[in-house]
């Protein structure tokens, strides 16, 4: 399992963007010393290999997710794949316009095409991401 994470500074609050997720909230800093939420979402890269999605299975809230493991289902044109958790924690936000309008996700992954928000229950869950370097030389390798 892969997961990528991007440093970005948006409106003077720094986030980071983790190959499907964004952590909203605290600093680089201050992040080992709270809890944060993060928002799941699939890359951009992830989607284009999908291709068209058309069904879309995600975690209740207060659903309890473990990193490495499935909480949901994406189903496209060309696959069924599970869907990781790159951390672990509580579900407390489901995007629940996905299930009846699942091609959001091809259509802005980063956007309105997120998944779920999740409580994290340790932030060192962060600490096996990828850079996006990391992640940008792995789809390079993925095409050679």
């Amino acid at each position: 399992m892969m997961h990528v994470a991007r440093r970005i500074d948006e409106d003077h609050q720094e986030r980071r963007r983790l190959s499907g997720i964004e952590l909203e909230g605290a600093g680089r800093r201050q992040l080992l010393q709270k809890f944060q939420l993060v928002r799941r979402h699939l890359t951009d890269h992830a989607q284009e290999q999908l291709g068209e999605i058309v069904y879309i299975e995600l975690p209740a809230v207060g659903d309890k997710i473990s990193k490495d493991d499935p909480f949901g289902v994406v189903e496209s044109v060309k696959a069924v794949s599970d869907i990781y958790a790159p951390v672990s924690g509580t579900v407390i936000e489901v995007n629940e316009d996905l299930p009846e309008s699942p091609e959001v996700v091809n259509e802005d992954p980063y956007g309105d095409g997120w998944l779920v928000k999740v409580q994290m229950n340790d932030p060192t869950d962060l600490e096996d991401l990828m850079d996006n370097n990391e992640y940008e030389e792995m789809i390079a390798r993925e095409k050679e």
